[in-house]
């Protein structure tokens, strides 16, 4: 039987540790994609990437929001 299955962002090895973030994780490397020079190619890429890092930067705010 395969480790492996789908969602909404792609296929997940349940085998893998899941990784989690902190807002001062998400806030650097939102700062660190907007701070740097993207080359034409990366360009969209880099759009998807921030939107989700984004994404996960909200809700942790949100999260912590709730709990203060």
């Amino acid at each position: 039987m395969s480790n492996f299955s789908q969602s909404k962002s792609g296929l997940i090895n349940k085998d893998e540790p899941k990784v989690s973030f902190a807002i001062i994780d998400t806030e650097f490397l939102i700062r660190l994609i907007l701070a740097n020079k993207i080359d034409g190619k990366d360009v969209e890429i880099a759009s998807r990437v921030l939107g989700k890092i984004k994404k996960v930067h909200e809700k942790l705010i949100m999260k912590s929001q709730e709990i203060l």
